[in-house]
């Protein structure tokens, strides 16, 4: 097979023509078909290699690299989460990946065929020619549209084909080896992948640490700012999860990254966005509980699992009420203000903190080299980690896990920041590791906070209906099998621990930012 780009407005005219007198060309049929590609909004299904696209009823699964078609499935209605999947193979594919995230269409378009006959001087059949034009269906959308023309030989007329092609890249045209998948998301101009949570920023080493600072801090803006219409259409939980995230890192930037910023310009800032924060605990809380509904009852024997449903229905409802505050903050003059007020203080060049009135000494460390800085933040943060593990482990106080989670949590984001300045990977099996310990440690965490939500539930939760009250029972059963998790959730906590903290780690932590006299170090870049 061979395919070549047309340019735009580059009809069967212009090729046909330069294909006489040697071969004679014949349409045979043409057909428009309707094809939406459907993924998440962070494409989720495109990192796995595959690509979702309906056309009618048909829902297509396909091997994006292999270029074939792994399932198919017939739905009238288009799905949204994949729980709307009918069971089958489709669904089985698609759950471990998409999770709890919602199908969007990235790409609606119209995919206009011809196909034609070729015949060579002795009226014998040579190949099929297929034209194919591929435009947005919304004519008012930005286009980009493709067309191709590709060429599919007959059996036994390889030779007479590769002549065809040989004819038509002579008459300019260039070969090409898109997928259609490609070729339709160009036609609406969307670059799969374009978002991530993942922290890419390329930092250089000698770059001021102010400036270093506002680049981060810039990234993490854009990905509040992308998640913020998609928290209030309330699509799925994932969009309000990236956004606290962001609100998180940008908040751990602001009080680790020290006195490269004016101490008035940080503090306030610093307290802003631990508003922002708390606005959404609450819903966030409920998405986490709603989401574990199946896993819950799963924990319960089975003349139990029925009893717990008013647990559920009373969170819905809570959470219908939360978002509409979170909504409402998200809208208020004050957040639109903090915002703004954001904005403008990341556009102003770095440096211009330290042409006002603020002492030198507050902003010690703006014009420090961004590498410097980042070895003495990380060394001082990993060190104050393995002290606190330590301290916990030897005096066995266990439950003191949440503060080591937190100092993880410090160190993990002050690694994932300056990750471009040293050797990627060194960092990627550090991160792993700490990310691994968070892990267990999160796990206790939320045991814990399970535990208390579902007591305070209780208390609130009416009792004048039978149901309600059985409901209470079940409540009852599920605090005590978290109990019985949690032993073991700390003793999986004080194992990773003592792996993370182990000599390897310890001497791949000093080698990367310690200097000889156990400050940050001159480092090396990967």
């Amino acid at each position: 097979m061979w395919k070549f780009a047309l340019p735009d407005g580059y009809g069967p005219a212009e090729w046909t023509d330069f294909l006489e007198p040697a071969w004679h060309v014949q349409e045979e049929k043409k057909q428009t078909e309707h094809l939406v590609v459907y993924d998440t909004f962070d494409w989720r299904l495109y990192r796995q290699g595959l690509g979702l696209w309906r056309v009618g009823d048909v829902y297509s699964l396909n091997d994006l690299a292999a270029r074939r078609e792994v399932t198919t499935a017939v739905m009238p209605e288009p799905p949204v989460y994949v729980w709307d999947l009918p069971p089958g193979l489709l669904r089985a594919r698609l759950d471990p990946v998409i999770s709890v995230r919602a199908l969007l269409p990235q790409a609606d378009v119209l995919v206009h065929t011809r196909a034609y006959q070729v015949m060579d001087e002795a009226a014998q059949p040579t190949a099929e020619l297929v034209l194919a034009e591929i435009r947005p269906s919304d004519r008012s959308a930005p286009q980009s549209p493709t067309a191709h023309l590709t060429i599919h030989p007959l059996a036994g007329r390889a030779e007479a084909a590769q002549a065809l092609a040989d004819r038509l890249a002579q008459a300019g045209l260039a070969a090409t080896e898109t997928a259609r998948f490609d070729d339709v998301l160009t036609a609406v101009g969307q670059t799969p992948g374009g978002y991530s949570t993942k922290l890419d920023i390329n930092l250089t080493p000698d770059m001021r640490a102010d400036e270093a600072t506002k680049a981060i801090l810039r990234y993490l803006f854009q990905v509040m700012r992308t998640n913020e219409t998609y928290i209030r259409q309330d699509l799925d939980p994932e969009f309000l999860h990236d956004y606290r995230v962001a609100v998180r890192r940008t908040r751990s930037a602001l009080s680790q990254i020290k006195a490269v910023f004016p101490p008035a310009t940080t503090n306030r800032f610093k307290r802003e966005f631990k508003v922002i924060g708390q606005l959404s605990n609450h819903l966030r809380d409920l998405d986490v509980y709603l989401l574990a509904e199946e896993d819950y009852k799963s924990q319960l024997p089975d003349f139990l699992r029925d009893e717990i449903e008013p647990l559920f229905d009373f969170l819905r409802a809570r959470r219908g009420q939360a978002l509409q505050e979170v909504s409402a903050g998200l809208n208020s003059t004050e957040y639109r203000q903090m915002a703004a007020d954001w904005e403008a203080f990341l556009a102003q060049p770095a440096g211009e903190e330290g042409k006002t009135a603020v002492p030198r000494k507050k902003i010690a460390n703006a014009a420090t080299p961004i590498l410097t800085l980042a070895q003495r933040r990380i060394y001082k943060r990993y060190q104050q980690v393995i002290q606190a593990g330590q301290t916990i482990l030897i005096q066995n106080q266990l439950g003191q896990m949440h503060s080591l989670r937190i100092e993880c949590k410090k160190l993990r984001y002050l690694m994932e920041f300056f990750a471009s300045l040293f050797p990627p990977k060194e960092m990627s099996l550090l991160i792993r590791q700490l990310k691994q310990l968070q892990t267990h440690l999160g796990d206790l965490n939320d045991l814990n906070v399970q535990q208390t939500y579902l007591l305070h539930v209780a208390d609130d939760l009416p009792l004048r209906r039978k149901k309600n009250r059985r409901a209470l029972v079940a409540i009852g059963w599920l605090v005590a099998n978290l109990e019985q998790k949690k032993t073991q959730a700390k003793a999986e906590s004080a194992a990773a621990f003592t792996q993370f903290a182990a000599a390897d780690n310890a001497r791949l932590f000093a080698e990367l930012f310690a200097a000889p006299d156990g400050g940050g170090g001159e480092g090396v870049r990967g």
